[in-house]
């Protein structure tokens, strides 16, 4: 059972000036949802736009270039992870963080075009076409900033399901410090988190997102999540240097205001058993947590 995957690191080079906030990831998703959907959807624009405005229950969600990437459902018999409530989406862009305060001419944003699956995958040339759209109008924010994309390397692989430990003793060793340093911000699934992020919370939301991608965009694959939790709740944490984030939004499609509330920084964690550290180094990588499909959860994993 194989899971494909397929990045593109991309540069914005601004082209006019303006005010940035830290997190680029929701105004990024934004407006290259906006415009993706506008260049594929099937329905005439008024008709989109009166009643499309969200995708669920459109009769060509399951072959529009649009609604497969963005607005997938989860397929017949598909079962998601613990309190996952919708299918991962297969692309995200990853914007570099935190920014500064303010554009300037010449600046470059470096940004990761995150694809899965085979059918994400297919729709990078019309991805990266809309985002380089966006870039010429309407731009960045309320001051519009307009930027050139810049192409850079390319990668692609497969992660194998065997690469998996589905249990806490399928790989023998205990990794005595293991550190975890965010690239984005990661905002905890459970509403009620207010501490820092423990081990069993990051690897807790690592493990939702890697099997719910196997099983949405591949096959589903093994892994028992009681006995997996049990062992990253006993991982303890030795220090760490993380401050909570918030930033607010607006959703141009929704019409709704609120505050995306998570954290950044990092922690180092001690005793964490082997058969943990694949989950978390995918799911670092594939981001995790809510609101990964802006950008948010992503991390890296360094060892000592």
């Amino acid at each position: 059972m194989e899971l494909l995957w397929f990045t593109i690191e991309l540069r914005l080079r601004l082209i006019s000036e303006g005010g940035l906030v830290r997190w680029l990831g929701p105004a990024l998703r934004g407006l290259l949802n906006g415009r993706f959907k506008a260049l594929a959807c099937q329905f005439p624009s008024d008709v989109r736009d009166r009643d499309w405005v969200h995708c669920k229950g459109c009769p060509h969600l399951t072959t529009c270039p649009y609604g497969s990437v963005f607005e997938a459902e989860p397929a017949e018999g598909v079962r998601l992870a613990p309190g996952a409530t919708e299918v991962p989406r297969p692309a995200w862009l990853a914007p570099s963080f935190p920014l500064p305060a303010r554009a300037v001419v010449g600046a470059e944003i470096p940004v990761v075009l995150h694809l899965v699956g085979e059918t994400a995958i297919a729709q990078r040339q019309g991805i990266v076409a809309s985002l380089v759209d966006c870039g010429r109008t309407p731009g960045i924010g309320p001051d519009h900033i307009r930027f050139d994309v810049r192409f850079g390397r390319e990668s692609r692989g497969v992660l194998r399901s065997d690469a998996l430990p589905p249990t806490s003793d399928a790989l023998a060793g205990i990794l005595p410090r293991v550190g975890i340093g965010l690239t984005a911000p990661f905002v905890p699934r459970r509403v009620a988190a207010s501490d820092v992020p423990t081990f069993a919370e990051l690897f807790r939301s690592a493990f939702c997102t890697v099997r719910d991608l196997f099983a949405a965009h591949a096959t589903a694959i093994p892994g028992e999540y009681r006995e997996l939790m049990e062992a990253a709740q006993s991982v303890s944490m030795i220090d760490h240097c993380f401050e909570p984030f918030e930033q607010e939004r607006w959703s141009n499609r929704s019409k709704d205001h609120y505050a995306i509330r998570g954290w950044v920084g990092g922690g180092i964690y001690a005793d964490v058993p082997m058969s943990l550290l694949p989950w978390m180094i995918w799911g670092g990588r594939f981001h995790s947590g809510s609101y990964r499909a802006f950008g948010a959860g992503g991390w890296r994993i360094i060892l000592d």
